[in-house]
């Protein structure tokens, strides 16, 4: 972390000074609180309890209802553990006097806040990687389970996925090991010293989440789009996905603040609580994006007061069901030689059944209709295909 030109390293006990000179015209007042710490201890609440909750039903669904837990339910789980140790981090930060303008903060408060952000900082690696690898992971089991139902997904999210590890592991390196000796990342007092620009490990670290995150969510697109549903549910669909486009925007947020932070007299504590707010949002909506699949299922087990209320979220996804039959693939028209073994995650076993209502979705006109596979006839449905019963039953 890049420390400002302008602390009083010249002062008889620098601990006690304000950790910046006050702007011209403007008295320093010493505090390590202020009244916006409130909403941030608010906002990080809300933000964990919403994805937390989110995850419950999610372990709970592949544990109990599926009765199969993959790699995805692993990493999803890691990462909100490490994201938990962000917000436990945040509230250090927060303590030590984040969201205080640096003229009103005394030196002793500001080290000991460069130290838990540069903990958070570890911390977030690991978080937003397995956040992310999870996502595919989920993609690669509902969308393209063998090359054959999807090469172009099967490829693409597998050389994402190494690109990602290798990306985080190199970062979290330079992070780690910016300064030497290591104590002057959150110590201005040490004077002699060699240092990476911090500010520009953040600045690339935001470029590569947002080149990463449109990736990931371009993805499925194509994927979806062949599914043989009306277009409405299509756009529904992959609205659904499009979700995470607001971890896009959170990294955008996050470097209009890294920018702030750069200069000599840059108010440093007051946007490292945004900056850091922000990248705890963005951890937080891939969570979401992660587990809102395993709703639909969840309604389905548990009756009308969870459909209620939970509608709005789980009736697009409930469209990407199938009826399990060893001729299909995870998508309508993309079919395999190989049958799908019972490792292979469907759409089905995370989405739940269709209803007979919804039989039509997924007609094949390449081949006999798919409503002869259900376990139950569709009610007053026909399709001109379908041949019509006469009085003689013939």
């Amino acid at each position: 972390m890049s420390h400002p030109a302008g602390l009083p390293l010249s002062a008889k006990n620098p601990l006690e000074e304000p950790a910046l000179q006050p702007p011209p015209g403007v008295e320093a007042h010493v505090t390590n609180r202020s009244d916006e710490q409130n909403y941030f201890y608010v906002c990080i609440t809300l933000s964990t309890v919403v994805p937390g909750i989110l995850l419950l039903i999610r372990l709970y669904t592949k544990a109990r209802l599926i009765k199969k837990i993959d790699l995805s339910d692993y990493f999803v789980t890691l990462s909100f553990l490490f994201f938990l140790s962000m917000c436990i981090v945040g509230r250090w930060i927060l303590a030590g006097g984040a969201a205080v303008h640096m003229w009103n903060l005394q030196l002793k408060y500001y080290i000991k806040l460069n130290y838990w952000m540069y903990i958070f900082s570890i911390l977030y690696s690991p978080a937003i990687v397995f956040v992310k690898l999870a996502i595919l992971l989920q993609y690669l089991h509902l969308l393209a389970p063998q090359k054959s139902v999807d090469p172009f997904m099967f490829i693409t999210a597998r050389v994402m996925i190494a690109i990602i590890l290798v990306y985080y592991t190199i970062s979290t390196c330079v992070t780690a090991f910016a300064c030497n000796p290591r104590e002057r990342i959150w110590n201005p007092l040490i004077t002699e010293y060699s240092c990476l620009n911090n500010n520009i490990a953040i600045l690339f670290t935001c470029l590569f989440n947002i080149f990463s995150d449109l990736i990931i969510l371009a993805l499925p697109t194509k994927s979806v789009w062949k599914l043989q549903l009306p277009l409405k549910k299509k756009v529904s669909i992959i609205s659904l996905f499009a979700t995470g486009l607001l971890a896009c925007i959170a990294n955008a947020v996050i470097i209009i603040y890294v920018l702030r932070m750069s200069g000599d007299h840059a108010d440093v504590t007051y946007n490292t609580a945004w900056a850091g707010f922000w990248l705890l949002a963005e951890i937080s909506l891939g969570t979401v994006v992660t587990c809102l699949l395993s709703l639909p299922k969840f309604v389905e087990a548990h009756g009308k007061l969870f459909k209620n209320t939970l509608s709005i979220f789980s009736r697009p996804l409930l469209s990407l069901t199938r009826p399990g039959s060893s001729e299909r693939g995870s998508l309508g028209r993309s079919r395999t030689k190989n049958n799908f073994t019972s490792e292979d995650t469907t759409l089905e076993e995370i989405v739940g059944g269709l209803n007979a209502s919804d039989a039509h979705l997924i007609y094949d006109p390449t081949d006999r209709p798919v409503w002869n596979e259900l376990p139950y006839p569709p009610h007053n449905f026909s399709h001109p295909r379908a041949k019509t019963p006469t009085l003689n039953g013939t």
